[in-house]
Formats: structure tokens, C-alpha cells, sequence
């Protein structure tokens, strides 16, 4: 898509933000299954959760930096449920479970499973408990002709090259409550609309046409792509600082910088010759 490139000559994103981009779309992060290669580690395994390290697990899939991840959809969630709030189909928004700061402004505390929503048929205590698992991202239902149509909407976060494993993960994540709703409305109409974006900026084609479906059409759907394509740019480097953060409060932490480490090596400051001295200014 043309916006999954727009960091590269936007002005706004700084050259630390751009670099890490695109080491990580090159497979150039220095986590340790780089590192490893290059012989500067010992271990090819994550250093926080000792997992297969790599860039996606880095950004995306180690436990140890799993409020970053939240964090992350949370903001981008956000933005597409504004989106629809504002969108042509605003009216069928029911309930949202993501963005604990902009969910209640936007959806006014609405942040399960309406009771009215769900069949008539359908026991008390099973609705209970439905109301308590069961938080898609965000429920969209209307009546039509006596028939009352659902849509789910999952949104994930997945690999720029490979979105295929996260579209699984996301058909099979509600499948119990499409299940229930089909058992005891037979006349229902369920479906789930999952909303693809990549880790580090990547939009989708069929992305922006599921926004489309969704009620976001014209000026609002490009800005909303940009700002999705910005934010994943934005917390790409936030993750890795976390990660950075980390590594370095643990006890196994190894100095990277060859200065610092000739240092602590001889236990000696550094010579004088090797120290940047100031030029006097002439008056």
C-alpha cells in the first residue's frame, strides 16, 4: 500500500525511529540471533523470557514487554473504533474492548457484550459468562427483516511479510460466541472482520477495504491509515527502548560499547590522549 512507506520521507520521524524500521524489516535488529552470528553472544535466545530471539520477537511476541505490546493495540484500536464512531455506520457500534483511556469516551463505559444484544433465547448465566470472557475488540449489530446481523471485529498486529498465522489466530479466537449466537438465533447472521497492520507500519490493501466496509469512507479513511501507519512507527521504537530498558536492569547484562568496556576491564579511567578536549575560543 502506498502509506506502509510514508516514514521514509515524512519529516516528523526522527533517524533513530527510520533506522530501527528498517532493521527490522531487513532482519537487522541487534537482538541475540544477529548478535550470535556475529559471535558477540553467547546465546541465540531472548535474554528476558530465554525464548528463540529475532526482530518480530522482539517487537511483538516476548512476554516480557507484553504491556508495550497491549499498549500498542490498545492505541490503535482506539483509532479505528473513533473512526467508526464518526463513520457511516455509527449507529450499529455497540460495545468496545479495547483503549481503556479513549474506550469510555468514545463508548461511554460500553466496554461489554450489551444483554438486549445477545438472542432472547439464550440462558441468563450462559449471557453472564459471556459478558465476562467473550471482549472482541469491537460488536457491531443491526435488524434487518427480522434478522439480526452481528460483526465481530478482531484487530491485530502481525508480520509486514506474513499476516497469514495472526489471521488464524484471530478466525479461531471467537469462535465460541459466534457458535452460541448461531445455536440459539438460527436466523443470525454472524461474521468476523479481522483488521490486519503491520509491525512496523505495514498497511494492507485489504485493510483499508474492511475499513471501508466498516462505514469509513473518503478523507476520514486516509488520514486514519496515516495515523496507523505513524503510531505503529512510533511504537516500534518505544518497544525497543523498553526491551533496551530491560536488559540492562538485569544482572546478566553485558556493556556494548567497547569504551565502557575497556574501562571496566583494567579498572582505570581512560587515558588522556583518548579524551576530547575543548578548543580554546579566540577572543
Amino acid at each position: 500500500h502506498k502509506y506502509s512507506h510514508m516514514f521514509m520521507r515524512s519529516r516528523t520521524v526522527q533517524h533513530r525511529r527510520r533506522k530501527l524500521i528498517l532493521q527490522y524489516r531487513w532482519g537487522l535488529l541487534p537482538t541475540n540471533k544477529l548478535l550470535s552470528r556475529y559471535k558477540l553472544s553467547n546465546s541465540d535466545n531472548c535474554p528476558l523470557c530465554n525464548q528463540p530471539d529475532g526482530g518480530h520477537h522482539a517487537l511483538s511476541a516476548c512476554p516480557a514487554l507484553s504491556g508495550a505490546v497491549t499498549k500498542r493495540h490498545n492505541d490503535a484500536g482506539s483509532l479505528i473504533v473513533q473512526a467508526i464512531h464518526n463513520g457511516n455506520r455509527a449507529a450499529e457500534l455497540v460495545m468496545s474492548g479495547v483503549g481503556m483511556s479513549r474506550r469510555c469516551a468514545v463508548m461511554k463505559g460500553k466496554y461489554r457484550i450489551p444483554k438486549n444484544v445477545l438472542p432472547d433465547d439464550m440462558p441468563d448465566g450462559l449471557k453472564r459468562r459471556i459478558r465476562l470472557r467473550c471482549k472482541p475488540d469491537a460488536l457491531m449489530v443491526k435488524t434487518e427483516k427480522n434478522t439480526r446481523h452481528y460483526e465481530l471485529i478482531e484487530i491485530k498486529y502481525c508480520r509486514d511479510t506474513d499476516p497469514t498465522h495472526q489471521e488464524h489466530r484471530a478466525d479461531r479466537q471467537h469462535d465460541r460466541l459466534m457458535k452460541m449466537i448461531s445455536i440459539f438465533d438460527p436466523r443470525a447472521d454472524v461474521k468476523l472482520t479481522t483488521i490486519m497492520l503491520g509491525v512496523s507500519g505495514c498497511i494492507y490493501r485489504r485493510t483499508e477495504q474492511k475499513l471501508k466496509g466498516l462505514g469509513i469512507q473518503g478523507a476520514a479513511l486516509s488520514g486514519l491509515l496515516k495515523r496507523l501507519h505513524y503510531m505503529a512507527a512510533q511504537h516500534v521504537e518505544e518497544i525497543w527502548n523498553t526491551r533496551f530498558a530491560a536488559i540492562k536492569n538485569t544482572r546478566h547484562y553485558a556493556i556494548s560499547t567497547w569504551s565502557k568496556r575497556k574501562r571496566d576491564l583494567h579498572g582505570q579511567p581512560m587515558p588522556d590522549h583518548r579524551k576530547r578536549k575543548k578548543m580554546k575560543q579566540l577572543p
